[in-house]
């Protein structure tokens, strides 16, 4: 990491957050989840930011929110 830090770049993981559209990820199970209550249950690769923009786009994997956890 203190070397990416030394770049300005930076690796980010969505584990556990809700997820949009906006969020700078490739979800490739799209088709299997629906509704508003989305979250990215497993950061399959890192997103790769360089100065705050991104570069690489991560893939994730979505699964639905259970309505006790909204």
């Amino acid at each position: 990491d203190a070397v990416l830090a030394k770049e300005d770049m930076e690796l980010r993981r969505f584990d556990g957050q809700a997820w949009s559209a906006s969020l700078p990820t490739i979800a490739i199970n799209s088709d299997d989840v629906s509704g508003d209550h989305v979250h990215v249950a497993r950061t399959i690769e890192p997103t790769i930011l360089h100065g705050g923009e991104v570069l690489v786009a991560g893939p994730v994997m979505l699964a639905n929110t259970p309505a006790n956890e909204e």
